[in-house]
Formats: structure tokens, sequence, C-alpha cells
């Protein structure tokens, strides 16, 4: 998904709190990581579930 998508998804609206709180964070934890890495402001970007982060959601299905 997009950053955007992300925030849809999420139901929220400021960008800035988004990266700070949640996409960040998840990214340290190796919950979800980036498709282009190298790049990360490509407007090419999409982030994707890791193994551990599909671990977590199943187990809070």
């Amino acid at each position: 998904m997009s950053r955007k998508e992300l925030l849809q998804a999420l139901d929220l609206k400021h960008e800035g709190n988004f990266r700070e709180n949640y996409l960040n964070p998840a990214i340290q934890a190796e919950l979800i990581q980036m498709k282009y890495p190298e790049t990360p402001t490509t407007s090419k970007q999409k982030y994707y579930l890791t193994e551990k982060g599909e671990e977590l959601k199943m187990k809070n299905l």
C-alpha cells in the first residue's frame, strides 16, 4: 500500500503524525518494509507487511 492508502485505511488525516507515530515505529519494529528502501521519498514507494507483521495480523483476527 502507499502511504496515502495506509492513511485512509487507518482513517487518519495528518501525515506528519502518521509517520511519527505509526509508520516509522512499524518499520523499526520490522512489521512493515519499504519497497524502495534506498529512496524512501519516491512517489512510487509502497509498504508491505513482513512475515513478523503477518504473524501479528493473524493473532489479532
